[in-house]
């Protein structure tokens, strides 16, 4: 969002509102400043004067005047300005950089310390545009369950299998793959199978077994494809097999494969 839309939205979001009497374009700004200066000059002479000079003070800067506001002693060093409509996109900017692109409460407060009529619309509807924290907030990651890494302990402790479906790009009458992975060695065996049948795993398992041997646990996200019939003749051959059945494309089951 640019300076312009800035304005025109922010004239939008004051309109009818009070606090659009204290956001003067600089024609306007530059009219009460030629009108303070003649007060100061020949001094009050109408309701409008005496409510002006109650209201504001003529500040210079430099080579400038700048509107304030009225302090309660002249000689207080602390002040703060007037801003006119023009200068308040550059001055919220400034503010909400200047805090590292914090939250509204803390732009506001930054704002606050120095100008007196910046409004609290003006500083929200810039924060609800700025880029940067748009850009922040999506890379912010959602808390969420904290995963606990599988460790093994060492080359038989657990490995873990997994079928991969390739039935749009079958090989002849090959339609699936088998993954099995060991998890200390990270060593990996392809299998190629015709169907995903209980029977057509468990004998390539058990190859795989009776070529490299069986692991303590041996974990799966296959869910119901890994029917009980596997289980049961992997369970006979091993009987201290663990089998770990993790919800499919779950990640806390899939820690190897999704590292």
């Amino acid at each position: 969002m640019d300076q312009a839309d800035f304005e025109f939205k922010l004239c939008q979001t004051l309109e009818g509102k009070a606090e659009n009497a204290v956001l003067q374009s600089t024609t306007q700004q530059d009219q009460l400043l030629e009108d303070l200066l003649k007060i100061n000059s020949f001094g009050a002479k109408s309701t409008f004067d005496f409510n002006l000079k109650k209201r504001y003070e003529v500040l210079s800067v430099g080579n400038a005047d700048r509107l304030i506001r009225r302090r309660k002693d002249p000689n207080e060093d602390e002040f703060k300005f007037i801003a006119s409509l023009k200068e308040v996109f550059d001055i919220v900017k400034a503010a909400h950089e200047a805090i590292g692109h914090g939250g509204g409460k803390k732009t506001i407060a930054k704002v606050k310390k120095r100008w007196a009529n910046i409004t609290q619309e003006a500083r929200y509807l810039y924060i609800s545009f700025c880029e940067h924290c748009h850009q922040k907030k999506s890379r912010k990651v959602p808390k969420g369950l904290v995963v606990k890494p599988v460790q093994s302990h060492n080359i038989f402790s657990r490995c873990q299998i997994d079928l991969i479906n390739y039935q749009t790009l079958p090989d002849g009458d090959f339609k699936y793959i088998m993954t099995y992975v060991n998890h200390f060695t990270k060593f990996c065996v392809l299998r190629p199978l015709t169907t995903k049948r209980a029977e057509e795993v468990a004998t390539n398992l058990l190859d795989i077994f009776l070529t490299f041997g069986a692991p303590a646990i041996l974990q799966s996200d296959i869910g119901r494809e890994f029917v009980n019939a596997v289980i049961a003749e992997l369970s006979t051959l091993w009987p201290e097999l663990k089998l770990v059945t993790g919800r499919p494309r779950h990640p806390q089951s899939q820690v190897l494969f999704n590292a």
